[in-house]
């Protein structure tokens, strides 16, 4: 993303934190708490995470690392978040297995893990007609069992000059091209559905 399109994801969230100091969920952009969970519990249901790597681009405030404690007993966390007040109050939880990042994860190479997630973070405009796509080739190429992502929903989400709406059929079909295992979860939510794509299994 270029320096605008930050810019402009930093005043929202910037906004938020004015609005609902006391509200995590609501200052990351999410409607309420269930929101935010509703979207972590399907990415759980999606791939086997014991003893694997997670990389959790646009992490907030490390969410989704003690959601998935509860399921699972994954290997590592990383997150990365281009808001550096997310980063430092992400830190402070000194969650265990895990290490916090601030920087945009459009622009910087992405370090290798097995499963690569973003919940939330893949929703904004951008200046680059091609910011999707990109995305999604970055995270297949740094991921090696699988990539999860959540999208807003063209079909019932009017987008606005900030956040984007995907149709589904779309952003399938160019998932396609990477691999044949890719499929699309919608039935938790109106306004959002989930794209899961994964690594054909190599044979030794």
């Amino acid at each position: 993303m270029n320096f605008l399109d930050r810019l402009n994801i930093y005043f929202y969230h910037k906004d938020r934190n004015k609005k609902w100091p006391d509200n995590p969920p609501k200052i990351l952009g999410w409607r309420d708490e269930e929101s935010q969970l509703s979207r972590f519990r399907i990415i759980a249901k999606q791939h086997d995470f014991n003893h694997k790597t997670v990389l959790d681009l646009g992490c907030g405030y490390g969410d989704f690392k003690p959601f998935i404690d509860q399921h699972y007993d994954i290997a590592y966390y990383t997150g990365i978040d281009q808001h550096k007040a997310f980063i430092k109050e992400a830190k402070k939880r000194q969650l265990t297995a895990s290490e916090f990042f601030d920087a945009d994860f459009a622009r910087d190479t992405l370090p290798k893990h097995d499963i690569v997630i973003a919940s939330g973070s893949l929703n904004y405009h951008s200046s680059d007609s091609n910011y999707l796509v990109n995305m999604i080739s970055k995270m297949y190429q740094a991921a090696n069992d699988a990539v999860i992502f959540n999208l807003l929903n063209a079909k019932t989400f009017p987008e606005d000059t900030l956040l984007k709406s995907y149709h589904s059929e779309h952003v399938l079909a160019y998932c396609r091209t990477l691999s044949s295992d890719c499929y699309i979860e919608d039935q938790y939510s109106n306004d959002d559905f989930t794209v899961v794509l994964k690594k054909p299994k190599t044979h030794a």
